[in-house]
This record gives C-alpha cells, sequence and structure tokens, in this order.
C-alpha cells in the first residue's frame, strides 16, 4: 500500500483530494502546513506528497527545496498543487526541484493518472536503487573476501620466509659451531690434561678449572643456539627453569632501551617437565613484549619465579589442572595495558595491537600452545595504562635430572691400539696425548688418505678407530666405509663438531658404532672407547648411539658388565 501526504492549510481542499484518492487503495496522510509536512515526511517516508503552494509559513517552494536537498527525502515524489497558471510559477516551482504540477480545479482522472504515473517512476527507481545496494553489498563481500585472501597469502609469504630465515639461521649456526667446538675441543682437552699434571689446591690448578669451566659453557652455548635454530621436535626432561629464565635475561637486558627497568626474582627450586628451548622461547617473547608496551614512556618489567603448593582455586578449575605443587612464572610490565575487549583476544592466532609490520600476531599464540604442551597455564590479567601481567603455571615434576658426579672416579683406561684421525693438528696432538695418558697406544694422523694407508699396512693391528667427519679429500664416513671393506669388525667411533647433519641411516650400515659431539671430555672418551671395545669383545650386536646422559649411561653399564 502506497502512502501519499496532503499538504494544505484549508481542510476542504485536503477533504477533496482525500475523497478523490479514497476508490484507490493508498494509506493518506495529512499536514496543514510547511513545517508540519517535513515533520511528516521525514516520520513516515511517504511515497508521494501532493503539496499546496500557497500556505502560511513555509510556502510549498519552499518545502520542497528542503526536502529536495535532504537525501533523506529527495527520492519522494512531489506534485505543486495550485490555483496559479503563471508559467514563471511552474518555473520556480520546477527549479524548487517538484516532479509535477496540478493546476486547480483539480480533475479527478488527471490527478489520478499523474499520481499512478509518478508512483511507477518511483517504484523503478526504488528497484534501481535496490539493486544497486545489492551490487555494493556484493562487491563489499568480494572485497572482504579478497583481502581476507591476500592477508592469509601475505600470511603464509610471511611464514615462509620465517622458515626460510631459520633454515639459514640453523645452516649458518651449524657451520659455526662445527669450527667453534673444534677450537673448543683443543682448549677443554688441554685444560684437562693440564687439571692431571697440575698439583692439586694449588693457584695453577684453579686457574685452569675455571678455563675448563668456561670452556664447558661456550660448549652448551653452543648445543643452544644450534637447538633453537634447528626447531627440532619438544625434548622433555625434569629441570630446573631458572636457569634458562636467567640466561634469556641476560640476552634481553642487552636490548632494553634506558628507560626500561628490568628486575627479577628467581627463587623456585622445583623441577619442572620441560622442553628448554621452548622455556626460552616463553620468556623472550613476553619479555619483549612488555618491552614494547613501555618503550614510549619507560618502566618496570619485572619477572618472578616461584614455588606455588596451592595456586587459586579458580585457575585450577578454568585451566583443567590437577590440583598440586607448581612453579609460577610471573611476568609484568608498567606499559599501555590493554582493554577488555583486546584481553579477549590476545592468544588468537594472527591477533596484534602492533601496528602493520610490527607485528605477526604468533608470538602469544605460540606461548599459549607451549604452556599447553607443558600441561600448564597461563592466564592475564591488564587495564589500559595499568600495565600487564602474565601468570604462567607449570606443574612440579616428579624428580630432576641429575648428572652423576665422576670427578673423583678412576677413568676407565686400556692398552689398545688406537688410530686418531683429525685435520685439526691442535686436535689431533691433543687427542694423541689424552689417549695415551689413559694407556692407549696412538696412531694420530691429520690426513684421512694417510690414515686409510695405514690402516690398510696394519689392519689387524689397530684395535679402535676415532675419526672426525668433516676433513678434505675423504670424509669420516667414505673413510669408515673404506675401513670396513678392509676389516668389516672394526669398531669406529665418529667425531662431529656438529652431529645434527650426519645421516643416521648411513651411520649404522658403515659400521660406525657411536656419534660422538665435539667437545669431547676425557671421562667422556675414557668411557666411549672402553664401552665400544666391551660390546664388540661380547659379541653385543652393533647399533648407533648419539651421545647423550642416556647413551652414556649405556657406555657405563657396558663397561661395568664386562668388568664383572
Amino acid at each position: 500500500m502506497n502512502t501519499i501526504l496532503i499538504v494544505d492549510d484549508d481542510p476542504l481542499n485536503v477533504n477533496l483530494l482525500e475523497a478523490m484518492l479514497s476508490q484507490e487503495n493508498y494509506h493518506i496522510v495529512t499536514a496543514s502546513n510547511g513545517e508540519e509536512a517535513i515533520e511528516t515526511t521525514l516520520a513516515s517516508s511517504p511515497d508521494l506528497i501532493l503539496l499546496d503552494i500557497m500556505m502560511p509559513g513555509l510556502d510549498g517552494y519552499e518545502v520542497t527545496q528542503k526536502l529536495k536537498d535532504d537525501p533523506n527525502t529527495n527520492h519522494i515524489p512531489i506534485v505543486l498543487v495550485t490555483a496559479l497558471h503563471g508559467t514563471e510559477d511552474k518555473v520556480r516551482g520546477l527549479q524548487a526541484g517538484a516532479d509535477d504540477f496540478l493546476s486547480k480545479p483539480l480533475d479527478k482522472s488527471e490527478l489520478m493518472a499523474r499520481v499512478n504515473s509518478l508512483l511507477k517512476v518511483k517504484a523503478y527507481h526504488d528497484h534501481l536503487l535496490n539493486y544497486q545496494k545489492q551490487l555494493e553489498d556484493e562487491v563489499a563481500r568480494r572485497t572482504k573476501k579478497l583481502k581476507k585472501e591476500l592477508i592469509r597469502r601475505k600470511e603464509t609469504e610471511d611464514q615462509l620466509l620465517r622458515a626460510q630465515k631459520m633454515e639459514a639461521i640453523g645452516t649458518l649456526a651449524g657451520g659455526i659451531a662445527h669450527d667453534f667446538n673444534n677450537i673448543l675441543s683443543a682448549i677443554l682437552g688441554y685444560a684437562e690434561l693440564s687439571l692431571v699434571v697440575a698439583e692439586k689446591e694449588s693457584s695453577l690448578c684453579g686457574y685452569i678449572q675455571q678455563i675448563y669451566t668456561a670452556g664447558e659453557r661456550a660448549r652448551d652455548l653452543v648445543q643452544q643456539i644450534l637447538t633453537f635454530s634447528r626447531q627440532g621436535d619438544s625434548q622433555m626432561k625434569p629441570a630446573k627453569i631458572g636457569v634458562i629464565i636467567k640466561e634469556a635475561l641476560k640476552l634481553l637486558a642487552a636490548t632494553l632501551p634506558t628507560t626500561v627497568t628490568l628486575q627479577q626474582k628467581i627463587t623456585s627450586v622445583s623441577p619442572v617437565l620441560a622442553d628448554l628451548t621452548q622455556v626460552h622461547q616463553i620468556i623472550m617473547n613476553l619479555a619483549t613484549n612488555a618491552a614494547h608496551a613501555m618503550e614510549e614512556k619507560g618502566g618496570l618489567l619485572s619477572v618472578e619465579l616461584t614455588d606455588v603448593n596451592r595456586p587459586p582455586e579458580e585457575i585450577i578449575q578454568d585451566s583443567g589442572l590437577t590440583p598440586g605443587a607448581f612453579v609460577r612464572l610471573q611476568i609484568s610490565d608498567t606499559g599501555h595495558g590493554m582493554s577488555s575487549d583486546r584481553l579477549e583476544r590476545i592468544f588468537d592466532p594472527f591477533f596484534t595491537t602492533k601496528p602493520p609490520g610490527k607485528g605477526t600476531g604468533l608470538g602469544l599464540s605460540t606461548v599459549h600452545g607451549i604452556v599447553k604442551n607443558h600441561n600448564g597455564s597461563i592466564t592475564v590479567s591488564s587495564e589500559p595504562d595499568r600495565g600487564s601481567t602474565f601468570d604462567i603455571l607449570f606443574p612440579v615434576a616428579e624428580k630432576e635430572v641429575r648428572v652423576e658426579s665422576t670427578g673423583d672416579q678412576v677413568l676407565p683406561s686400556g692398552t689398545e691400539c688406537i688410530l686418531f684421525v683429525d685435520d685439526e693438528q691442535a686436535i689431533t696432538n691433543m687427542s694423541k696425548d689424552m689417549l695415551e695418558n689413559l694407556g692407549y697406544k696412538v696412531i694420530a694422523k691429520t690426513s684421512s688418505v694417510e690414515a686409510l694407508a695405514c690402516f690398510k699396512n696394519q689392519p689387524d693391528e689397530i684395535d679402535v678407530v676415532i675419526t672426525d667427519l668433516t676433513m678434505p679429500h675423504m670424509t669420516g664416513l667414505e673413510l669408515a666405509r673404506e675401513f670396513q671393506r678392509i676389516r668389516p669388525d672394526t669398531p669406529i667411533i665418529l667425531c662431529s663438531g656438529y652431529v645434527a647433519k650426519i645421516p643416521v641411516d648411513k651411520v649404522k650400515s658403515m659400521g660406525i658404532q657411536t656419534v660422538v659431539s665435539k667437545p669431547v671430555s676425557r671421562r667422556t672418551m675414557a668411557e666411549v672407547i672402553r664401552g665400544v671395545l666391551s660390546r664388540n669383545a661380547s659379541g653385543i650386536e652393533v647399533d648407533t648411539l648419539m651421545l647423550n646422559p642416556n647413551s652414556l649411561q649405556r657406555h657405563r653399564e657396558i663397561f661395568c658388565n664386562s668388568k664383572s
């Protein structure tokens, strides 16, 4: 049903128009002056207006002008109804925006023809507008869709670039580790030999011990860099995570602006079943975010690690944790904070509050995933301009992995003949002295070609071969293959500064029994040699063992069993 607004200050004229239109299915509304006409139009949005020209207050021309100037009403057809017949009156009305004219006295058939014609035009116009709106909505829908697709492509590209970057870092780290571990092998080896001959309790012995301790620390740092760059599988083990947190904060402290103060309180002594590389990642992500939140005005970055016997009951319920003892990691800042709506989404993948180019939106989702992978919980509290606090709970592990102290135990020794091969002269000289100190007869070579010639001349006189992996002319793997061709039962120990790149499937087929990561301590070398010789002597099937606490313990067990 179309709505028609009749505007006239004379009730008789209004009644006449209503009577003429009464036989049609129209909804009629009326107004007695210009001001009321505008109010009614805005309120009821009629489909057509029959408007008298001569009225007190606003006349028909002024009402037409105002309605046509308003984008909310300019689409409504206006028919001026007047007793004026001058051309100038019609021109003025058309200039104001009127769509048609009706002259008094009115003819019903003409009135109906003009009204119906204008309503049809309006209906077609409305249809076009609706179609245009649908087209605009479809374009907008597809344009959002396109933006999402572009964002996804950009995210995929970023992920690929990050993967390539990590691969490049891993390759660089591997090369550095190989060379650095070769250097450390000589430093640690000669330090150990010096400790053997140095007078106990002397200042010199203390100095050498400090050199050896620093070398071990460097070795562990290289291994940590390799582990991080490889982004390998999780290696969960019970450990006190305070040490790795302190290490991460040392790295972070060097990058903090002078306006940010770092405060740490590491008091927990309880072990956590954790992947230390991933714990390191948690600290770097959260602490870096906290520092970014304070880079404009500065502030306090606080990191605490404490033991908690009874965390709040609501945290236990919300996170589904089993009640018990926990290690609590709390990282807080005094930065700009977050609103409640942002707080609800911070763990969503690709959500970030940072400007374009400053963040990927993956950091906190990664942290959340790591915490859940450790069977822990993470909660956040924050208010605008009041800073943020992240609370993480890790379940306490049953026991901590303890490395057996072997400092005062007698090292296993022997009198067998060892062929030692390494292209680094310093490592060759140091290893020869170390092995001879353990009682072995040692043939040391810096050339894999010379080592092969030596083995060909006396294959039955050599009991064990210890060879480096990376050497010119012939690698350790190629050398091992040649040894096996000459004497298949030859025990071979492979040493490398970067064991991650060794093809494990080839190692076993070449008769290599153990792969040892440089730098190798005197005790480790002594126990590995005796383990390999004992395994061969007892007829135990040869397998490939990467050197770690478990495989080292296996060598000790084999050695002890062979003695008994």
